[in-house]
């Protein structure tokens, strides 16, 4: 165990150096020295049969996270500055280090093999007032349009100009 205050005049309990194994029937504690500041480090995987609990008020800390859940394969979280360029998992998600309002809060990776934003936010603190680049309702894409509402003959979309169309796909 590294952690260990081997420089404490006083010793108690006993010093592991090289034990290829040790179990232990009840538990362990490791106080991390008189001012409990010692790390303690782990090496190699370690496995947690029941829940984890941090009393810290600093919480737990990692590069990343990886849940699994009833999925076969795990799902990471993290947190990054732009978006990732290497490839996930559908469901990966980067949290976005510094959003802002109007903005969005990360990226999830989808089965469509690439990055997308998702998580708008909004530019109220009481209510949500949205701010989109394009919107599309009632149809599979906005195309180049700002807003389109609906398809074919029953059609209203606005251009990136103003123009607006009403029936058709010509604003």
């Amino acid at each position: 165990m590294t952690g260990e205050d081997i420089l404490s005049a006083v010793s108690i309990g006993f010093d592991a150096l090289t034990p290829l194994e040790i179990s232990v029937s009840r538990s362990i504690r490791v106080e991390g020295g008189t001012d409990g500041k010692l790390i303690s480090e782990f090496d190699g995987p370690v496995i947690f049969n029941q829940k984890i609990t941090s009393n810290a008020p600093d919480g737990i800390e990692a590069n990343s996270i990886f849940l699994q859940g009833d999925a076969t394969v795990s799902r990471k979280y993290t947190v990054g500055v732009t978006q990732p360029t290497v490839s996930g998992n559908p469901g990966d998600i980067a949290y976005y280090t510094d959003p802002n309002r109007g903005g969005y809060v990360g990226w999830i990776y989808t089965l469509e093999n690439d990055w997308y934003r998702f998580g708008n936010i909004s530019i109220s603190e009481t209510e949500n007032h949205m701010i989109f680049d394009r919107v599309g309702i009632a149809t599979t894409s906005a195309g180049t349009s700002r807003l389109v509402i609906g398809a074919g003959s029953s059609l209203f979309s606005v251009n990136a100009t103003g123009g607006v169309g009403i029936g058709t796909t010509a604003n």
